[in-house]
């Protein structure tokens, strides 16, 4: 008997996820897509939301369901602030510092900032954290000083050194909540792999139709979808 494989590539709940905000996307904007294609009735959006809703309660149930969302929008909200922060302190560490360009490369460098934006793995919670840990434990008294002296406000330093322990707590319960699910069998399988074809096929038609309404495309990217609740870049 042959092994039933997943169709995608995903964690069966991101996949799940993404689907269910594709299938919203597209109820919100159904007179655009319905005069684009004739197929998509009431009765198809509709069909399609109750079967994803009942694989995401079959997956999670209800209340962790809306737990992981939560929690998803939690950490999506925490990491922007981060972000913003780190933004202004590098900012002002490479004008405070421009006239010392090497001072201000090897400043940037022991607290991990070029590196984190070098990095291709920009914005991703693990490089995110890995910055984190890394700026917290190169920045010495003295460093901590010099910038301060500079310009930087000593209130913003502190948030900023303050974000790695209660990040990586947002981190895990997020990723707990990935993985609480219920015994999975081969036609729960199954279900999923119906569930994910007829949404990317939804997805991947409405994505090519919508050229000239690029803000709503992006809406069905199932990529981006998937990576509003993995945390990682989205793909240009």
């Amino acid at each position: 008997m042959k092994t039933l494989s997943r169709k995608y590539k995903y964690k069966d709940v991101e996949m799940l996820l993404a689907a269910a905000s594709i299938v919203e996307s597209a109820i919100l904007h159904k007179e655009l897509l319905q005069k684009l294609r004739s197929s998509w009735t009431d009765d198809f959006f509709q069909k399609l939301k109750v079967d994803i809703e009942f694989a995401i309660q079959n997956q999670l149930g209800n209340d962790k369901a809306k737990e992981l969302r939560q929690a998803t929008l939690h950490i999506q909200n925490f990491q922007e602030q981060i972000l913003n922060d780190l933004s202004q302190i590098r900012l002002q560490i490479r004008e405070d510092f421009k006239q010392e360009p090497e001072k201000r490369d090897e400043i940037l460098n022991t607290l991990g900032m070029d590196t984190f934006y070098a990095n291709e793995s920009f914005k991703s919670q693990k490089a995110l954290i890995k910055l984190l840990v890394q700026f917290k434990a190169n920045l010495t008294p003295q460093l901590k000083q010099e910038i301060i002296a500079k310009g930087t406000e000593q209130t913003l330093i502190e948030s900023f050194l303050n974000y790695p322990i209660p990040f990586i707590q947002a981190e895990l319960n997020q990723e707990f909540l990935k993985g609480t699910r219920k015994t999975q069998t081969s036609e729960t399988l199954e279900t999923f792999n119906e569930i994910y074809s007829r949404t990317i096929s939804l997805a991947s038609i409405a994505y090519k139709l919508l050229l000239k309404e690029p803000v709503i495309r992006d809406q069905f990217s199932f990529k981006k979808n998937v990576n509003n609740f993995q945390n990682k870049p989205i793909a240009k």
